[in-house]
């Protein structure tokens, strides 16, 4: 599944990347949408929901408020059981 998750998100680093944000994920960052992302009925498939709903909303908001921008660095990781961001400049 952790391999799935890393498929899953190299999208969400290139659109990143044309915007120029390097986006980094803690490992435990994908081992959080690995396990959170998995149903035993349904597989992966909720992961794309979760992707959307924990990740790119977030980051969209980030953007608007124009706490992330270009020439910046987006951290992902996790603290208190939920995804955790961090930007800083490069």
């Amino acid at each position: 599944m952790l391999d799935v998750v890393k498929v899953m998100v190299k999208p969400l680093i290139v659109v990143a990347a044309s915007k120029g944000i390097l986006l980094k994920f803690q490992p435990s960052a994908l081992k959080l949408l690995a396990k959170e992302g998995y149903d035993p009925e349904m597989g992966a498939r909720p992961l794309r929901r979760l992707l959307q709903t924990k990740l790119e909303d977030p980051m969209a908001e980030m953007l608007l408020r124009e706490d992330l921008g270009a020439g910046m660095v987006l951290k992902v990781g996790v603290k208190a059981n939920q995804l955790k961001f961090e930007s800083v400049n490069e």
